[in-house]
């Protein structure tokens, strides 16, 4: 696959982010010329690279889980968020009885998306805090 046939066939996507983005991840990998993602053990904090890595953030006095989308030892940490790629005119809102689609984090290219960027950049951050 082409960078730009990549991203044509990303930039319309929509819907859940569990449904696309492990998808996305693995494609970007085989356009990069890298190595995918491994399958996942039993302990998730041995495996340096795989899906859903847990993680444990220490709070004074307290403590909470989470999960990074996609996580590389010693190189990155991916948090995944789902736009839409299509206006709501795009998506059949006007039909009475058409399914709502969902929008994910927003409208890629507005500021709703700008600002789900951004809270996803930060919570990437945590992450990768949490695993250092």
């Amino acid at each position: 696959m082409q960078i730009d046939d990549f991203i044509h066939r990303w930039q319309k996507s929509g819907g859940s982010e569990r449904a696309n983005f492990q998808q996305f991840a693995i494609e970007l990998t085989q356009l990069l010329g890298v190595d995918a993602p491994k399958p996942a053990t039993a302990d998730g904090q041995s495996d340096d690279f795989r899906f859903e890595r847990p993680v444990t953030f220490i709070h004074t006095g307290t403590q909470s889980r989470g999960v990074i989308d996609l996580y590389r030892r010693h190189s990155f940490v991916m948090e995944g968020k789902q736009g839409t790629g299509a206006s709501p005119a795009d998506q059949l809102t006007l039909l009475p009885d058409a399914p709502t689609q969902r929008q994910g984090h927003g409208l890629r290219g507005t500021r709703r998306w700008d600002d789900s960027m951004l809270r996803a950049r930060g919570q990437a951050d945590s992450y990768a805090r949490a695993v250092a």
